[in-house]
This record gives C-alpha cells, sequence and structure tokens, in this order.
C-alpha cells in the first residue's frame, strides 16, 4: 500500500494555458495530514474517496499555505492551468477562485465548450480516469 503522485508537462501547443497534468492515489489504508502551498495556477481537480462518486472542483489560486487531509482510498487528477486561462477558458475571474474552489463540472463543461468548442462527453473523456 502506497501514495501515489505522478506528474507530466503538457503539449507544447497547449503549454501557454496549461502547466501541467497530475494524479494521485492514496493506497495506504490511512488519512495523510498535508499542506498544499501556493503555486500560482488554477486546478481542474476530479476526484473520488473510497466508493463515493466522482467530483470535480476547480481550485486556486491560494495566497498562503493550507492544511489538507488526503482521505484513504482517494484518488485524484488535476490538470494544473496557468492565469492567463482562468478568465479566457472558464469565463471567471481570478477573484472568484481566490483561496477557494467551485463546482468544476459546472464551469468546465460550460466554458470548454462555450470557448473551445468541447463538448461534455469529449471533456470527460480526455481525463485519464483508469
Amino acid at each position: 500500500m502506497k501514495l501515489t503522485i505522478k506528474s507530466t508537462l503538457p503539449d507544447n501547443s497547449i503549454s501557454h494555458f496549461v502547466h501541467s497534468f497530475w494524479m494521485l492515489e492514496n493506497k495506504t489504508g490511512k488519512d495523510i495530514p498535508s499542506t498544499v502551498l501556493p503555486n500560482g495556477m488554477v486546478d481542474m481537480i476530479l476526484m473520488k474517496m473510497n466508493s463515493a462518486n466522482w467530483e470535480m472542483v476547480v481550485r486556486g489560486i491560494d495566497t498562503m499555505p493550507g492544511e489538507v487531509t488526503i482521505k484513504a482510498g482517494t484518488k485524484m487528477f488535476s490538470i494544473g492551468f496557468r492565469l492567463l486561462a482562468v478568465e479566457y477558458l472558464f469565463g471567471n475571474s481570478i477573484r472568484d477562485v481566490l483561496n477557494g474552489g467551485k463546482d468544476g463540472i459546472t464551469i468546465a463543461c460550460k466554458s470548454l465548450s462555450t470557448n473551445i468548442g468541447l463538448d461534455e462527453v469529449t471533456i470527460l473523456k480526455i481525463l485519464p480516469l483508469q
């Protein structure tokens, strides 16, 4: 049982908007306390805790460290967006996600379909759910 964290950089064609992709999986059998450090990005996170349904949130920009608990059985996939992407892709002001988050399915599907022509099914297919 272990905590797995993986990340990768985007293709150059989207690197103006996307900083990185990452995934985290807690198979330790224990909750893990952690500190989230400000990184200058907004994250669109798809997560599942234990057997709960998948949830999506848009989170960031944090201006100070925050304490979180990575629950046992948690699996997360994230796209780290650069600041430029927040207003352009999501149609939201940066202040709307400052030190907090919003429901990601609503934001992602509405904004990505409007701004770059992706439908909800396509958006969900591009996320690595396996």
